[in-house]
This record gives C-alpha cells, sequence and structure tokens, in this order.
C-alpha cells in the first residue's frame, strides 16, 4: 500500500473535518466485538475479514494522540455486549492504542440489515477487497432472494443465459430480475452480467490467489487471468513474479503471458497429429514417384501392407 493510500485511509478512519452525529455515546471497548466469520454464509453481518497491519498500527498512533474523532456504529446482541457495524479498524486500533472506551452510534439492525450498512459504508470508503465484496453481495443476494447461499450462483446465470437466448425465460424469473437489479443498484459499477463474469469466479480460487487478493498484491482481474492456468506450480509461479515485480506486471502482459503459456501445453498433442496426416501424405506420394509396385521382389510385402490398410479402413467406417 502506498504511502498516500495509507494517509488518506487514516484521515477518513479518524474521522478528521467530520461533523459529530447525533446519539453519540461511549462503550468500554471491553463491551465490543467483532463478529467472526461465520460458518453458514447467510448469518455474515461484517464483510471485511482482513485489516492491513500496517494500516492499524498507523491510526493506533493517531488515535493515541488525537482520540477517536469519529463514532464506530454498533449494535446490540447481548446483555452489556454489543457487535461492531461499521469501524472495525478504529476499533482495533483503539485497542492497539490502549483506549479503554470508544465513541459509538447504538442501532437496532438485523443480520441483513447490518450486512447491508456495512458493505455499502466500506464500499464507499474502499476498505473491502475484491472477495469480500463478492461473498457479502452474494448474501444480500440470498437475502433478498429469500434463497440459500448456495443457489445464488443458478439463479445469477440463468439471467444471463436467458438474455443471451441460450434458455428461454421462466415464470418467477421477471420477480428474480426486479429483486436482484434492485440489490446492484446501491453499487452503480454492477450488474448482473459482470458480477457473474468478473466477481463470482473469484470465491472458487485456489487459495493461494484468494490470499495474494484479500493481501492486495493482485487485482481482481490478474487473479482471474491467473486462475485460468491449470498447471498449479505454473500458476504459483507466474503469482510470485508479479508479488515480487508488480511494477513491472500489467493486466495485458499477464494475459499474454498466460496465453503463451497455454499454447506451449496444447501444441505437443495438435503437432502429433498433424504429424501423423503428414507421414501418410509424404508415404503416398514416395509410393508414386518410385512406383515400387513393378518390382516383384516387393510384391508379397505390398500385399501384405494394402490388405492391413484395408481392413483398418473398414474398422474406420464402423466407428
Amino acid at each position: 500500500m502506498t504511502k498516500q493510500s495509507v494517509f488518506a485511509s487514516l484521515v477518513e478512519e479518524a474521522g478528521f473535518g467530520q461533523d459529530a452525529d447525533e446519539g453519540i455515546t461511549t462503550l468500554p471497548l471491553s463491551s465490543l466485538i467483532v463478529p467472526e466469520t461465520p460458518k453458514n454464509p447467510k448469518e455474515l453481518v461484517q464483510p471485511r475479514e482482513y485489516f492491513d497491519p500496517q494500516i492499524i498500527e498507523e491510526l493506533a498512533d493517531t488515535i493515541a494522540s488525537k482520540g477517536v474523532l469519529q463514532p464506530i456504529t454498533v449494535r446490540p446482541v447481548n446483555d452489556n455486549q454489543y457487535e461492531v457495524v461499521i469501524g472495525g479498524q478504529r476499533y482495533l486500533a483503539a485497542q492497539k492504542a490502549g483506549l479503554e472506551e470508544i465513541p459509538v452510534i447504538i442501532k437496532e439492525l438485523s443480520n441483513k440489515e447490518a450486512l447491508e450498512i456495512a458493505i455499502i459504508e466500506n464500499e464507499k470508503r474502499k476498505n473491502l477487497n475484491d472477495l469480500e465484496f463478492t461473498k457479502a453481495v452474494k448474501v444480500l443476494l440470498s437475502h433478498a432472494l429469500d434463497c440459500p447461499y448456495e443457489e445464488v450462483d443458478s439463479v445469477l446465470h440463468r439471467l444471463v443465459n436467458e438474455d443471451k437466448g441460450k434458455v428461454t425465460p421462466r415464470a418467477g424469473g421477471k420477480n428474480h430480475r426486479e429483486i436482484i437489479e434492485a440489490v446492484f443498484s446501491q453499487f452503480p459499477s454492477l450488474n448482473n452480467t459482470n458480477f457473474v463474469r468478473y466477481y463470482l469466479p473469484l470465491l472458487s480460487m485456489p487459495s493461494l490467489l484468494k490470499e495474494a487478493v484479500i493481501k492486495g498484491q493482485i487485482k481482481r482481474r490478474m487473479a482471474l487471468c491467473l486462475k485460468s492456468i491449470k498447471d498449479e506450480e505454473q500458476q504459483k509461479e507466474l503469482l510470485a513474479e508479479i508479488v515480487s515485480n508488480p511494477d513491472d506486471w500489467t493486466l495485458r502482459k499477464l494475459q499474454q503471458k498466460v496465453k503463451q503459456l497455454k499454447e506451449k501445453t496444447s501444441k505437443p498433442q495438435k503437432k502429433k497429429l498433424l504429424s501423423l496426416k503428414e507421414k501418410l501424405h509424404d508415404a503416398y506420394n514416395q509410393v508414386r514417384k518410385s512406383q515400387v509396385w513393378k518390382e516383384p521382389e516387393y510384391e508379397e510385402e505390398i500385399q501384405d501392407i494394402l490388405q492391413r490398410l484395408n481392413s483398418l479402413l473398414k474398422k474406420a467406417k464402423k466407428c
């Protein structure tokens, strides 16, 4: 992360230049928790799973000298216990700075409402990596469609295929489309087609690529390009090159490199098939030129070759 982006994040997280909101109170840090990633994705309320240690460290220094100038948003979960909805980074930094209390805004929120607020706020601040964002949007869609998290993909893919004319629209499809469009309307850059093509595949990437995206080592499009490499060793080696020398790599350069690797992998088989065809063609031309059939000493051998060739051709016709 660049020094400029670190500084911008610190300014925004600490809340410099922002007016105080109504309904602000203070709570002991000991009464707050950051929700863990649930086993059931549909129970997700906090989209952020990764916090940059460098940001936390520098934000803690800022908070130690200036305090927390912008309250975090929490919701009550148990008696005298609250869950952080917005401001997880400030909460962790305040802990590191040794604060005992932190300014908060308390809101009564359902899981869906908490997630919706958190993802919109974090996306506005560009705090979410692409994996976190994709997973959170998919959870929002599962709530909106009232279907299991695992079934969201099939609904989205079906609508894409309907748009391409590959499948016939079915009853209830229009309702699904309207619901999905309503969810995506909260994120100006999203629609069903680009979400299916450029976001959903992130969730099925190898763990190595997921980790690189989470840590900000590679961008989404580069990760998807690397995902298309089937050879794990090639994938691993190329990722290491990009992480070691990020300034040397553009998406275009990576796409060309991946194309070369794929061509190199697929050529041997193609070349083998072509060489067999060429051998048959060359043998035919050589026989015509030599007129070997005129030599009595080769007649028996030629008859044997022709008999085997005819037998092979008959088998090929049956297939």
